[in-house]
């Protein structure tokens, strides 16, 4: 696939054909890329499939993997329109395929970190509340179930423990 965007983006082929080809290789890369995408998304949903455990991940973390992640976008974005306004201003001696990309690629890192920065002030708001509740189920658990109780629970479904197991 490399191949292929390589020869999309490097000199120009006779007259006419440059950019019809060039825009075609990379609708192909495009779509190779979104099928390989999907289908990996469907290999991980196959009916049957035991579910990987998951890590509770909490609403403050969310919030700062969202920030990172808008973060991230907004430099990629900033540096994919420098490019391109470098190139379509001839600044940058670039055929037009590889314009086209970069505004492209500009435009949908700009749109995903706007999207990823409402999520994260999304994610914000919930955080005070889920602390709430996490403080009530821990306060609710500590009034009703003792050391020993945990412990003859745990020794009750596992059988016999010794105890630096339970420790």
């Amino acid at each position: 696939m490399n191949a292929l965007l390589l020869a999309a983006v490097s000199e120009p082929a006779p007259a006419g054909r440059s950019s019809a080809l060039g825009i075609a290789i990379i609708l192909l890369c495009l779509a190779a890329l979104a099928a390989a995408g999907v289908l990996a998304a469907v290999r991980g949903r196959r009916r049957g499939a035991i579910p990987e455990p998951t890590v509770y991940v909490t609403r403050a973390e969310r919030y700062e993997d969202l920030k990172s992640s808008a973060s991230a976008f907004w430099i990629v974005g900033a540096a994919l329109t420098i490019l391109a306004v470098a190139g379509w201003g001839g600044l940058l001696p670039v055929n037009i395929i590889l314009k086209l990309m970069f505004t492209i690629l500009a435009a949908g890192s700009i749109f995903i970190a706007l999207k990823t920065g409402q999520d994260a002030k999304t994610v914000k708001g919930q955080i005070q509340e889920e602390n709430e509740v996490t403080e009530q189920l821990i306060k609710w658990f500590l009034e009703n179930y003792t050391p020993e109780q945990i412990d003859e629970i745990i020794r009750r479904e596992n059988g016999d423990l010794q105890d630096e197991v339970l420790a």
